[in-house]
């Protein structure tokens, strides 16, 4: 349902106004967070006794909101 009334033609364009102009459409004002997650990584060959002793790697920045 959070989709209702979603236009991806129009979204696309706020994007592309972000990416000529600078403009940032994922504005604090409008509810949006900032975060990077970080992903545990296999290795292949490779056991850790502990989940947390794998390598991660980061993505992000990523923009959310909460509702």
């Amino acid at each position: 349902m959070e989709l209702v009334g979603f236009n991806a033609h129009v979204e696309n364009v706020h994007l592309d106004k972000y990416l000529k102009h600078g403009t940032n459409p994922f504005c604090k004002q409008d509810g949006w967070k900032e975060a990077t997650i970080h992903i545990r990584l296999p290795v292949e060959r490779t056991w850790y006794a502990n989940e947390n002793d794998a390598p991660t790697l980061a993505i992000g920045p990523l923009f959310h909101r909460a509702y």
